[in-house]
């Protein structure tokens, strides 16, 4: 399942404006790849050969953001995340972080696809996420706990159930 997860996730980024071939250091490990796995959410690691322009070309692409305030408190790398309603990418840039796979410190890049996006749009001005509050609490359940739960609020207050 990892290759048609890293397949599913290039063409996911290449519809939405960003061709990762040219980032891709193929010359380490797998082709580039780090890892794969299909659980919720599912993604993969790859090293990057110009981290500078992959974080410029995603700041400059109105379908992502910038990663501020709560969700990037979670993170240890920059984070970025796809503008999307339902589900959405979630890009981690490591620049000189340690790669578990590789045993040793290298710039690399983590793009996993979360269930729920917190991500309500992206503010024009600093290009960062304006959040969705009631989504970033399903996505913490979710794609972070893995809990069953569905807790969605409404006008008519607040509704809480199990997924089967």
């Amino acid at each position: 399942m990892g290759k048609t997860t890293v397949d599913a996730h290039l063409y996911r980024l290449k519809t939405r404006g960003v061709d990762l071939d040219k980032y891709i250091e193929k010359q380490i490990n797998n082709g580039g790849i780090l890892a794969a796995w299909a659980e919720t959410p599912s993604g993969f690691k790859f090293a990057c050969k110009d981290i500078k322009s992959f974080m410029m070309e995603l700041i400059m692409n109105a379908n992502f953001a910038v990663d501020t305030g709560i969700g990037q408190r979670f993170q240890k790398g920059a984070s970025f995340r796809e503008v999307s309603k339902s589900d959405s990418l979630h890009i981690l840039v490591f620049k000189n972080g340690y790669c578990n796979e590789l045993k040793t410190r290298l710039d690399y890049v983590n793009v996993h696809l979360d269930s729920v996006s917190p991500v309500r749009g992206r503010d024009s001005k600093t290009r960062s996420i304006e959040y969705e509050p009631g989504e970033v609490v399903q996505h913490a359940l979710t794609d972070l706990l893995h809990l069953p739960v569905t807790l969605r609020g409404s006008s008519q207050g607040l509704f809480l159930g199990i997924r089967f």
